[in-house]
This record gives C-alpha cells, sequence and structure tokens, in this order.
C-alpha cells in the first residue's frame, strides 16, 4: 500500500526517497524526467520548388538519490536534437509531411547524451562503501569480490552526522561527518561482503561510510 501511495504522489524526490528505499530494499534510486520537448517546422514553397525541415529539441533530467540519506548523489541532464529535410520540384521530389521519427530520435540522442554525462560524474567520485555490520569484534564491509575490492586495500572510514538541506527545496545535499579511522580489508565473504579490521582510530558502526585512502 506504501508503494502504491507513493507511486500515486508523484515522482520520487529526495525526501521520499529514504522511505521508498526502505520499503523496496533500494540503495540507489533513479528519477527522471523530460523538461523540455518541442518540434519545430520551417520551409519555403514556390511556384516549382518546396521544401520543408523540421526539427525536434528534447531534454532529459535525470537525479540519483541515496535511497538511505536521500541525498543527491549526482545530477545532469542531456540534450537531444533531430533534423529532417524534404522538399520537391515541379511535384516530384520527397513528401513533405509530418515525420514522427524525429521526436523518438530526439529523444534517443538525449538519453545518450545523459549516460555519457553520468558515467563522466560517477568515474570522477571516489569509490565508497558502507560498513554493513559490526559483530563479535567482526566488521563487515557492503562490497565482496565482485566489486574490485582488494584484499589488503585500506579504506578511510567516516560516521555521518546530521542532513544539510537546501533551504529552499528542502532536498538533502549532504551531511556533517566524522573521519573515524581506518579500516583494511582481511578477506573476502562472498561476492558482496568482506571483513576488515580497524588498523587506525576507533571501531566503526553500521551505516558508517567507507572510502578508499589516496
Amino acid at each position: 500500500m506504501e508503494e502504491q501511495k507513493l507511486g500515486l504522489t508523484g515522482a520520487i524526490d529526495g525526501n521520499t526517497a529514504a522511505q521508498m528505499g526502505k520499503i523496496l530494499g533500494l540503495s540507489a534510486i533513479v528519477t527522471g524526467a523530460i523538461s523540455n520537448f518541442g518540434v519545430r517546422t520551417t520551409g519555403s514553397e514556390y511556384i516549382i520548388v518546396q521544401s520543408k525541415r523540421q526539427e525536434a529539441t528534447c531534454t532529459v533530467d535525470v537525479r540519483v538519490v541515496d535511497a538511505e540519506t536521500g541525498q543527491i548523489l549526482l545530477a545532469d541532464s542531456g540534450k537531444g536534437v533531430s533534423k529532417v529535410s524534404s522538399g520537391g520540384m515541379l511535384g516530384l521530389g520527397t513528401k513533405g509531411g509530418y515525420s514522427e521519427s524525429i521526436e523518438g530520435d530526439s529523444l534517443r540522442a538525449a538519453v545518450s547524451m545523459l549516460i555519457e554525462n553520468i558515467t563522466s560524474q560517477i568515474n570522477k567520485k571516489p569509490w565508497s562503501t558502507r560498513i554493513a555490520q559490526v559483530a563479535n569484534g567482526k566488521i563487515y564491509l557492503s562490497a565482496g569480490s565482485e566489486s574490485g575490492l582488494e584484499v589488503g586495500q585500506k579504506l578511510k572510514v567516516f560516521s555521518q552526522g546530521a542532513e544539510i538541506k537546501d533551504p529552499d527545496s528542502g532536498v538533502v545535499l549532504g551531511r556533517e561527518e566524522e573521519e573515524l579511522g581506518v579500516v583494511q580489508v582481511a578477506s573476502h565473504a562472498g561476492e558482496k561482503l568482506s571483513l576488515a579490521t580497524v588498523v587506525k582510530g576507533r571501531s566503526p558502526s553500521k551505516g558508517d561510510i567507507c572510502r578508499l585512502t589516496d
């Protein structure tokens, strides 16, 4: 029922992402919208020559939201343009009707640009994971062998404090952080789980963020 309620009330934003994440067990939610779309037609018609040009433009906006905290991890836009021309002379040539294909072409171009932009942003961000659990003196990281995390690698650990929100929209921009120390990957406990030990500072808690050291 809660899933249906969120779906009916509109798009998921930073304020509802954490709630949706708990319901569906997600780590991140991608929201998007077409913020601009239009088709412009120009042309000329003379006694023996006719021409028509159509141009479709489309802009797609996307946000990647942390489903646990509601923080916006990534935000970007992609713009696509598609053009088609037609014309004829003395009644011969291509027919100058409306071309529906340019709408889809402009949308695909916008999505393609958006993927390139998001990929570029992701590659610039430092890799991170979270403390999945601390129990019986063992520290479990929510990243295993499939993540590329190697045994022996060290990660800085940060605890998260109060949310920092945009005063106008209320969107979570980030959180206060405190560096706790450094842990080292001791072994993999599967594709999605690793064991770590503290090599500096104090013991972390469940949910703390770990980032690779420089």
